[in-house]
């Protein structure tokens, strides 16, 4: 009961200093008794490239009555690497800090938070206003196939391909649809990789190009505005990887593995979704286990 009690202390501090951050975000009133500093990382807005350095826009809002030199950290899952950061913000100003920091090179989700910092001065729990997860992939130069998925009008993740409805399979190419093409949408929300996807309530087969050897390929699915269905992969008819129901602004990784046997084949990834229920698919990453095992 002791312990309860003590976690619901919490959750109610935070969810205080969370409602506190917000409002004077949006209204830039001091509350005359006390001051504090608060940081907002807006993971929606940026995709990581893993194994690289990245430099994460983190806004610093300073509701003290003096402008103040702030240092920036991020607490980071165990084997990211990130850097302080330092910005000079004014009284009741906000400032976009922009905070280096290094993932895994294996595509993931992950939640950051951002921790500022300017002598004795109390920084507010605003982390609950970061409910979405930073997306990581890894750069296009170590995968063997680096597909953004939407229509041919929304923009592309630099140095991927865009796998759109109009991507049909053909003699030499690399990837694309067999038979039913699936429709594409650009919500216009999230960051490059995770605003636009294909989808189709039918199933649709996506055909791969493998070099030698064994692979894996890493599908992401999601929606940034509502519930997300299941998406059911099979390769050869056996079913492979299933997703659990999202809700809205949730994403997640799918792993598959794959095999391009001794000398390169082409593999065909069926996907499908349970009955009166549409899949999505916002991309398509294949790395070779020498260049990306996870």
């Amino acid at each position: 009961m002791h312990r309860q009690f003590g976690e619901q202390l919490t959750g109610a501090a935070q969810w205080r200093d969370t409602l506190v951050a917000y409002w004077f975000d949006l209204s830039r009133i001091r509350d005359e008794r006390r001051g504090w500093l608060q940081a907002i990382v807006a993971p929606a807005d940026t995709a990581l490239l893993g194994g690289e350095r990245n430099e994460l826009p983190v806004q610093v809002v300073n509701a003290t009555g003096a402008g103040l030199r702030t240092v920036t950290t991020l607490e980071v899952p165990e084997g990211w690497r990130s850097e302080e950061a330092t910005a000079y913000v004014a009284s009741r100003e906000g400032e976009t800090v922009k905070t280096p920091v290094v993932p895994p090179s294996a595509p993931a989700l992950a939640t950051l938070h951002a921790r500022p910092r300017s002598g004795a001065v109390r920084v507010l729990d605003s982390s609950l206003r970061s409910l979405a997860k930073v997306v990581v992939v890894p750069p296009a130069a170590r995968c063997v196939h680096a597909l953004d998925a939407g229509p041919d009008s929304a923009p592309v993740l630099t140095g991927y391909t865009r796998l759109s409805p109009a991507g049909g399979w053909h003699e030499g190419a690399d990837f694309g649809w067999v038979g039913n093409t699936p429709d594409a949408t650009d919500t216009g929300l999230f960051d490059v990789v995770r605003r636009d996807y294909v989808r189709d309530s039918a199933p649709a087969v996506l055909r791969l190009k493998l070099p030698a050897g064994p692979c894996t390929a890493h599908l992401l699915t999601g929606d940034p505005n509502t519930f997300n269905r299941s998406v059911i992969v099979r390769v050869n008819g056996i079913e492979k990887a299933r997703s659990e129901q999202l809700d809205g602004r949730e994403f997640t990784w799918l792993r598959i593995p794959l095999d391009g046997g001794s000398s390169g084949r082409a593999v065909d990834l069926e996907l499908s979704a349970n009955e009166r229920e549409t899949w999505h698919l916002s991309a398509c990453v294949v790395l070779a286990d020498d260049r990306g095992r996870v």
